[in-house]
Protein backbone atom coordinates (compact mmCIF):
# COMPACT_ATOMS: atom_id res chain seq x y z
CA UNK A 1 0.00 0.00 0.00
CA UNK A 2 1.42 3.66 -0.56
CA UNK A 3 1.07 6.65 1.52
CA UNK A 4 1.09 9.89 1.05
CA UNK A 5 2.97 12.73 3.49
CA UNK A 6 0.51 15.20 4.60
CA UNK A 7 2.07 18.89 4.93
CA UNK A 8 0.23 21.49 6.80
CA UNK A 9 0.63 25.17 6.64
CA UNK A 10 -1.11 26.36 10.32
CA UNK A 11 -0.96 29.48 12.35
CA UNK A 12 0.82 29.00 15.02
CA UNK A 13 0.68 31.52 18.24
CA UNK A 14 0.03 35.54 17.84
CA UNK A 15 0.25 36.00 14.06
CA UNK A 16 2.83 33.36 13.18
CA UNK A 17 2.69 30.14 11.33
CA UNK A 18 3.94 26.69 11.64
CA UNK A 19 4.57 24.05 9.39
CA UNK A 20 3.89 20.22 10.53
CA UNK A 21 3.93 16.86 8.81
CA UNK A 22 0.48 15.69 9.58
CA UNK A 23 1.05 12.30 12.29
CA UNK A 24 4.19 13.97 14.14
CA UNK A 25 3.84 15.06 17.15
CA UNK A 26 5.78 18.42 16.79
CA UNK A 27 6.06 21.20 14.30
CA UNK A 28 8.64 21.20 11.47
CA UNK A 29 9.10 25.07 11.96
CA UNK A 30 7.54 28.43 12.61
CA UNK A 31 7.72 31.15 10.61
CA UNK A 32 7.06 34.98 10.96
CA UNK A 33 4.62 35.21 8.11
CA UNK A 34 2.58 32.69 6.22
CA UNK A 35 4.68 33.31 2.72
CA UNK A 36 7.48 31.87 3.44
CA UNK A 37 6.14 28.96 5.41
CA UNK A 38 3.76 28.14 2.59
CA UNK A 39 7.13 28.20 0.17
CA UNK A 40 9.07 25.94 2.33
CA UNK A 41 6.33 23.69 2.70
CA UNK A 42 5.69 23.32 -0.89
CA UNK A 43 9.88 22.79 -1.44
CA UNK A 44 8.50 19.64 1.43
CA UNK A 45 5.26 18.18 -0.64
CA UNK A 46 7.65 18.16 -3.75
CA UNK A 47 10.54 16.12 -2.06
CA UNK A 48 8.71 13.83 -0.15
CA UNK A 49 6.19 13.10 -2.92
CA UNK A 50 3.68 11.40 -3.14
CA UNK A 51 2.21 14.34 -1.01
CA UNK A 52 -0.30 16.91 0.09
CA UNK A 53 0.14 20.08 0.84
CA UNK A 54 -2.67 21.60 2.81
CA UNK A 55 -3.02 25.30 3.67
CA UNK A 56 -5.23 26.65 6.83
CA UNK A 57 -6.18 30.28 7.12
CA UNK A 58 -5.63 32.28 10.13
CA UNK A 59 -9.15 30.69 12.20
CA UNK A 60 -7.55 26.83 11.39
CA UNK A 61 -10.15 25.78 8.64
CA UNK A 62 -8.65 24.93 5.30
CA UNK A 63 -7.60 27.45 3.15
CA UNK A 64 -6.69 25.36 -0.29
CA UNK A 65 -4.76 21.78 -0.80
CA UNK A 66 -2.62 20.95 -3.56
CA UNK A 67 -1.29 17.40 -4.64
CA UNK A 68 2.57 16.56 -5.90
CA UNK A 69 3.09 13.75 -7.93
CA UNK A 70 0.91 10.28 -7.86
CA UNK A 71 -1.05 10.82 -5.19
CA UNK A 72 -2.63 7.55 -4.23
CA UNK A 73 -6.14 8.98 -3.31
CA UNK A 74 -7.01 10.98 -5.90
CA UNK A 75 -9.94 12.96 -5.49
CA UNK A 76 -13.02 12.22 -7.68
CA UNK A 77 -15.18 14.81 -9.84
Amino acid sequence: MTFRTVIHVLPYGFNMWQIKFENEPTEHSVYGTKYPAVEVARALAKRHSPSQLVVHKEDATIEYEYTYIGDPYPTSG
